[in-house]
C-alpha cells in the first residue's frame, strides 16, 4: 500500500453499477462498491462481514466512469487485486 488513490482501466464502455475487489497480496476482505450504496467515494461493503455499509476513504475514490473505476488507498499500486465488474 503506497497510500495513493489511483484509477483502473476497464473495457466495459459504460460505468459499472457494481465493483467487487479482493487484494491478492494480503488477507483483506472482499470489498464491494455499488450505485445502491450511499455513495462511491467513501462507502463499501465487506462480503465476509455481517455488518452493513462501511465508510472509509480507503475504499473508492469516486464513482466509476465508462472507462475506469477509482480505487482508494486500501489497494496497492500497481494493482495487485482481483476485480469483478
Amino acid at each position: 500500500n503506497n497510500n495513493t488513490a489511483f484509477n483502473v482501466n476497464h473495457n466495459l464502455g459504460v460505468a459499472p453499477e457494481l465493483v467487487m475487489l479482493k487484494r491478492r497480496d494480503g488477507n483483506n476482505d472482499w470489498l464491494v462498491g455499488s450505485d445502491a450504496l450511499t455513495g462511491w467515494g467513501n462507502y463499501g461493503l465487506q462480503l465476509n462481514s455481517t455488518g452493513g455499509e462501511n465508510t472509509s476513504s480507503n475504499y473508492f475514490n469516486g464513482a466509476p466512469t465508462s472507462t475506469q473505476f477509482k480505487l482508494g488507498t486500501l489497494f496497492s499500486s500497481p494493482p495487485n487485486q482481483v476485480s469483478v465488474k
